[in-house]
């Protein structure tokens, strides 16, 4: 009740003072310091600011004030209150939210690699994001007109599938390269599949979490990352249709 109090704008004291005027009744200064534990010099400042906020009142009686809780009522009066209070507050900072989330936003929804490097510094990123028991998916292009990842890293990369117990489902293009390439990815973590010439892509893709990774090939490879819940539903629904379709 005393988090509820605060919550509406009372202060620690305030809120320790009201509770002791509903739950011990009327008194005077002397008698609800007491009871509510609040100093004496503190406690005409809490019994004034209760009684602004129409929680209090007084009577006058031939030896002191007698305080005393006025109807719990007014506590629903003073959320309504509040709430306007906190509405208000957030409809001035609402532009300013939104704006400075634009500006994160263009840096964090689109972000391009380049080259080989770029690719490593994606894959580092994407086991950094993936926890056990998550699923990565690749489609491989139909060919690359850039360097491959070595073996060597090749064989890094399914150890490291398999260290951080990570599922993984692969389509190369059923190719002599994608033949090829597929022996690298051998693991009882990665499942592999080849796609039918007329599905095959130009363009690799990926998805893992909300991340989507698109690498174009042309002179330097380049590696477009976009960041997006929605995106990456649509392209791993695209990618289990094209999975069912392959062998």
């Amino acid at each position: 009740m005393e988090e509820l109090l605060k919550n509406i704008g009372l202060s620690e004291i305030e809120s320790k003072t009201y509770l002791s005027l509903l739950n011990d009744g009327p008194g005077t200064a002397a008698e609800i310091s007491k009871r509510s534990k609040v100093y004496r010099t503190n406690i005409y400042d809490a019994l004034q600011g209760l009684i602004a906020r129409g929680l209090a009142s007084y009577i006058l009686t031939k030896r002191a004030k007698i305080f005393s809780a006025t109807n719990p009522n007014a506590i629903e009066k003073l959320f309504s209150e509040r709430e306007r209070e906190l509405k208000q507050k957030f409809s001035e900072a609402l532009p300013e939210i939104v704006k400075n989330y634009n500006k994160s936003k263009v840096s964090e929804e689109a972000r391009i690699y380049k080259g080989l490097d770029g690719v490593k510094t994606i894959i580092d990123d994407s086991f950094k994001t993936l926890r056990p028991g998550e699923e990565w998916v690749w489609i491989q292009p139909t060919s690359s007109k850039q360097k491959a990842l070595s073996k060597e890293y090749a064989a890094t990369f399914v150890r490291r599938i398999e260290e951080n117990r990570l599922k993984m489902r692969i389509l190369f293009p059923d190719n002599d390269y994608g033949k090829v390439e597929a022996k690298q990815y051998k693991s009882q973590n990665i499942k592999i599949r080849f796609l039918p010439p007329d599905y095959s892509s130009p363009a690799g893709i990926h998805v893992y979490g909300i991340f989507v990774v698109i690498r174009l090939y042309s002179k330097e490879s380049t590696s477009v990352v976009m960041e997006s819940e929605a995106v990456a539903r649509s392209f791993k629904s695209y990618f289990d249709i094209l999975w069912n379709l392959s062998k």
